[in-house]
C-alpha cells in the first residue's frame, strides 16, 4: 500500500507487554519531514544545478529533514538530469538517508497559463522527458505538474460556450497527461496556484470526476489554497486519497507568499490532525521562499512549528501509533 494513501494504522494502547510467547511493544512512529524545491531555489537560485541541488540536500540533511522533493524548475536544465544529474542526486540522498517524495516539472506550468496552451498535444514531448528521469528508478512514483495563473485575451472570447470548451480541452489535456505518466509506471499530481484554469478545488474535484483514474492526484499547497480563499484544514476531508503530497506554507490569505509555518495566519493544528483523520500518513514537506541567507534558520523554525503543532493533534497521534513484536 502507497505510503501516503494506504489505509489508517489501527490505535493501539501505548504499553508494554510481557508473555510467555512474546514481547510486544508499542511505540509512536516517526514523521517523515522534507523540503520542498522552494529549498534549494531559494538558497541557489531558480537556476540552480545538480551540484547546487546536491548541496542543498546535505545542508537540509543537517537540520534532520529526511525527505525531498526533485524538480526541473528551468527547461534547458532537463539535459543536465538526463545525463546523469538525476543519479548524481539520487547517490547523494541515498548516502545521507534522504528520500524522493516526488519530481516537479515545474516549467510545466506554462503549457496551462493561456487557453491557447490547452491543446491536447502541446507539452507532451517535453513530458515524456520529464518521465523519463523520473522513473529512472523506484526514487519516486509521484510526478508534480504545476498549473500557472490563467492569463487570458478577453477579446478572443467568442461566446457562452467558450469556458466550457475550455475545460473540454483541459479535460482532454490532462488525460494525455495522464496516459503518458501512468504508461510510465508513475502516479500524476498537479499542484494549483491561484487563478489557474484549474479553477481551485471544486474544479479539480470535477477533473477527478472526469478522469475516474486513482492515479490521479493533488500536490497540496497551503499557502496557494489559502490565498485562494479555500477552508485549508477542511481540504483534507474533501480531497482525501487524492492527495499524493504536499507542500506546507503559510501566509496571511492575501499575498500569495511561500512563508514559514507559523508565520501567517493558516490554522495549523487542525489542518494536520485532518490530515491524518483523513489517512495523509506521507512526509510533511514544507515550502518557504525567503533570501538565500535566510534559508537555513526558516526551514529549522518552519520544522519545529510543526513539530509542535503536532504535539498538540489528538487525532494525529492516534494513528501514528504502531505495534512492533519482539521474540522472548
Amino acid at each position: 500500500m502507497h505510503p501516503t494513501t494506504g489505509p489508517l494504522r489501527p490505535l493501539h494502547i501505548v504499553c508494554t507487554l510481557y508473555t510467555s510467547v512474546a514481547k510486544v511493544i508499542v511505540q509512536l512512529e516517526k514523521q517523515m519531514y522534507g523540503v520542498s524545491p522552494a529549498f534549494i531555489f531559494s538558497r541557489y537560485g531558480k537556476g540552480f544545478g545538480i551540484s547546487d541541488f546536491s548541496a542543498a540536500l546535505k545542508e537540509a540533511a543537517s537540520l534532520g529533514y529526511e525527505g525531498y522533493q526533485g524538480e526541473v524548475f528551468h527547461e534547458e536544465r532537463l539535459g543536465e538530469w538526463s545525463t546523469g544529474g538525476a543519479r548524481a542526486v539520487h547517490d547523494v540522498a541515498t548516502s545521507l538517508g534522504m528520500t524522493m517524495t516526488q519530481f516537479v516539472a515545474h516549467f510545466m506550468l506554462k503549457y496551462f497559463s493561456r487557453p491557447e496552451h490547452l491543446d491536447a498535444e502541446t507539452g507532451k514531448d517535453s513530458l515524456r522527458r520529464v518521465v523519463e528521469i523520473a522513473k529512472t528508478s523506484d526514487w519516486t512514483e509521484v510526478l508534480t505538474v504545476p498549473m500557472a495563473a490563467l492569463e487570458v485575451d478577453w477579446n478572443t472570447v467568442s461566446g457562452p460556450n467558450w469556458y466550457a470548451d475550455v475545460r473540454k480541452r483541459l479535460h482532454e489535456k490532462l488525460a494525455g497527461f495522464l496516459h503518458i505518466v501512468v504508461d510510465a509506471g508513475l502516479r500524476m499530481a498537479v499542484e494549483i496556484l491561484p487563478y489557474s484554469v484549474m479553477g481551485g478545488m471544486a474544479g479539480f474535484q470535477e477533473v477527478c470526476r472526469v478522469l475516474d483514474s486513482p492515479d490521479f492526484g493533488i500536490n497540496l499547497d497551503t499557502g496557494h489554497a489559502w490565498v485562494s480563499g479555500e477552508i485549508v484544514p477542511l481540504l483534507p476531508f474533501l480531497l482525501q486519497d487524492r492527495i499524493f503530497g504536499v507542500h506546507l506554507s503559510d501566509n496571511d490569505g492575501t499575498l500569495n507568499k511561500s512563508l514559514a509555518p507559523g508565520r501567517g495566519t493558516i490554522d495549523w493544528v487542525p489542518l494536520l490532525d485532518n490530515l491524518a483523520s483523513a489517512g495523509y500518513t506521507g512526509s510533511l514537506d514544507i515550502e518557504i521562499a525567503c533570501e538565500a541567507n535566510e534559508v537555513i534558520e526558516a526551514y529549522r523554525e518552519g520544522k519545529a512549528y510543526l513539530e509542535s503543532c503536532l504535539e498538540q493533534c489528538r487525532f494525529y497521534q492516534h494513528t501514528r501509533v504502531t505495534k512492533q513484536q519482539q521474540s522472548t
